[in-house]
């Protein structure tokens, strides 16, 4: 009777696991924005990405996602160079151990020069290099919001400062360091001392892998989820980078000749870990210069 008891019960639990994947209709929608393009060169970009699943339920977690570039856009060798990458692991230690009751890490954060100005006296001089160097690696900055079910009920939404940083994956040829912090206004936030109490962070990697085609050149790995403690789905995410300008004015990326069509292509491609396989593909009106 027990023997058959356990059978039934991995059968129910087998049953419901695949009544789950069979219903689960996972959505990923991701937008990119080129604008504010100046005839020297600089230019705006705005990264946007929407997660969710049709049926209400947390979407199944993500092994593998990755965003590829239209080819022609890229960052110039210069500002690859070790030595102008952020340390956002380090920053972040930096930052911390020398906020005060009425400086905190994320008023630090969102403008370095003035962090480096206030805080810059009591640093050794390699802790000033490391701001220095973040402060000038900058990309930009925005919003994200994620699904944590079932471990929190609301959604958590947070705010995210982006650097160009070293590489953590082998072929990579830089990273973007992702420093974070949740909404401290956010009810779950304030409510909930594990989340008042971390600053998440991340690095999503670069490739150079353009395609045979000639449509695409660099490839963003995506993070799929479970970095730091927290087993999560990014439901929203908003960046808006005004670029990477170097002391002597240099602009740090650049863009591609218009094609025929009119437009740049990029493509997002995603995989679950139920098997389910997806790819997006947007299209972008090629923009045109401003004065």
């Amino acid at each position: 009777m027990k023997r058959l008891l356990r059978g039934s019960v991995l059968v129910v639990v087998l049953l419901a696991c695949g009544v789950s994947a069979a219903i689960a209709d996972p959505v990923q929608e991701f937008g990119v924005q080129i604008k504010d393009v100046k005839a020297n060169g600089r230019f705006s970009v705005v990264f946007t990405s929407n997660s969710f699943d049709t049926t209400g339920a947390p979407p199944p977690g993500l092994t593998a996602a990755s965003v590829r570039f239209a080819k022609g856009i890229r960052i110039k060798p210069a500002f690859l160079k070790p030595d102008r990458l952020c340390q956002t692991g380090k920053l972040r230690l930096i930052l911390l151990a020398h906020q005060t009751s009425t400086f905190k890490y994320p008023q630090m954060l969102p403008n370095l020069a003035v962090t480096e100005k206030r805080i810059g006296s009591r640093l050794d001089r390699a802790s000033r290099r490391i701001v220095r160097t973040c402060r000038q690696a900058y990309v930009g900055a925005g919003r994200f919001v994620l699904d944590a079910r079932p471990s929190f009920p609301d959604v958590i939404p947070g705010f995210m400062h982006v650097f160009l940083a070293a590489p953590t994956a082998k072929g990579a040829i830089a990273g973007f360091g992702i420093v974070s912090y949740y909404d401290q206004t956010a009810p779950i936030v304030r409510n909930t001392a594990l989340l008042t109490d971390q600053q998440p962070g991340a690095t999503v990697n670069l490739f150079n892998h353009p395609t045979p085609d000639g449509r695409y050149g660099y490839e963003m790995r995506l993070l799929p989820q479970n970095f730091g403690r927290l087993p999560f789905s990014v439901a929203e995410v908003r960046v808006e980078s005004k670029g990477i300008v170097s002391p002597g004015g240099e602009f740090w990326a650049t863009l591609p000749h218009c094609p025929a069509s009119g437009k740049l292509q990029f493509k997002a491609d995603y995989s679950y870990q139920t098997g389910l396989r997806s790819t997006n593909v947007i299209q972008v009106p090629c923009p045109r210069f401003t004065r």
